[in-house]
């Protein structure tokens, strides 16, 4: 699974293109969640591996098997307003239909070597190069299970006190007043 970094640029410029009522720290609740929702199907024997992305969203993608489901992530609207397509592979041509295509959109993202691992036992990104090296770790940084944990960790690539991320309900829009 990969989801967008919670400590990167992209989720508060999408949080911040979203209805007033979704903040950073409704998409960090999500994605605590989400972890939570991962570690236990490892628990369960259930191979699991999340990698994040340092890019705003622009397609929700979900492969099942032969099918790929897709909704589109509109800057300003909650990917659940969005109309979601289905695409099966067609195994007598493949090259038939958008499966293969989206497919591939995800595999390239999936092996970019700017994309962290997540470390379930540890609570850390895994950063590695291209030949899948592993160069570096850092905390997380959102609170997963409830505990807060430090940002960022100096062991990272590029890793810089200034990068500090805020877990912060948006401030509140100048009360507008007509002039007559």
């Amino acid at each position: 699974m990969m989801l967008v970094n919670p400590v990167g640029k992209a989720l508060q410029e999408r949080a911040d293109s979203l209805p007033r009522e979704i903040t950073v720290l409704t998409l960090h609740t999500e994605i605590e969640a989400t972890i939570g929702y991962l570690s236990g199907l490892r628990k369960f024997g259930k191979k699991v591996k999340l990698k994040f992305y340092d890019e705003e969203p622009f397609w929700k993608l979900i492969v099942l098997g032969d099918y790929v489901w897709v909704q589109h992530c509109h800057s300003g609207f909650a990917v659940k307003q969005q109309p979601e397509f289905v695409f099966a592979l067609q195994h007598r041509e493949p090259r038939h239909g958008l499966f293969i295509p989206f497919y591939m959109v995800f595999l390239n993202q999936w092996n970019d070597a700017r994309h962290p691992e997540y470390d379930f036992s540890t609570n850390e990104l895994v950063y590695r190069d291209a030949s899948g090296k592993e160069t570096g770790r850092a905390v997380l940084g959102v609170p997963i299970n409830g505990a807060t944990v430090p940002l960022p960790s100096s062991r990272a690539p590029g890793a810089g006190g200034e990068s500090r991320a805020a877990l912060l309900r948006r401030p509140p829009e100048p009360e507008r007043t007509a002039a007559l």
